[in-house]
């Protein structure tokens, strides 16, 4: 989860505990941990979707490309089968690891979904913005008249789908 950023932010946002200091790191461990216990046990979307949807917000702000920003959903595959081997050893447990596949894609999806609409949020708060700022100086140049009908931001936290 941490290998996307710096080594030094990485090694800042995996070592520290305190959550004051390092919120990133606590909700991106806290969530992933939550996250993999939804696809294990076989959560709800609403629910996986919820626990993967901080960690998302965070790298939707962030300058990563979309492959990486979400990479680690997929990777959840290789998290399974490097904890579990036993599973992999036992040929009627194949349709047990086909699920938890089918559930990590689903995941993968749920994250995708979660990801756009952040984006979408991110880039309609830089033109509110910047339209702010362009009438603002229109308005001390005495080119534009005042008006109040700017509408409140949004959070990127209402979900697609919900």
């Amino acid at each position: 989860m941490f290998e996307i950023y710096p080594a030094d932010s990485a090694r800042f946002y995996s070592t520290e505990r305190n959550a004051f200091a390092n919120p990133v790191g606590q909700t991106i461990a806290s969530q992933s941990a939550s996250l993999l216990d939804l696809i294990l046990d076989g959560g709800e979307r609403s629910a996986v979707a919820a626990a993967l949807e901080p960690i998302i917000r965070i790298r939707a702000v962030q300058e990563f490309a979309p492959s990486v920003a979400l990479g680690f959903v997929p990777l959840l595959k290789n998290a399974v089968r490097e904890e579990i081997p036993d599973l992999l050893a036992e040929p009627a447990r194949s349709t047990t690891l086909a699920a938890l596949d089918a559930r990590v894609d689903e995941a993968l999806l749920v994250a995708v979904d979660l990801y756009v609409h952040c984006r979408e949020e991110v880039a309609q708060l830089r033109v509110r913005e910047a339209t702010r700022q362009v009438s603002g100086l229109l308005r001390r140049l005495g080119w534009m008249e005042t008006t109040s009908d700017e509408k409140p931001a949004e959070s990127c936290g209402n979900r697609p789908g919900e």
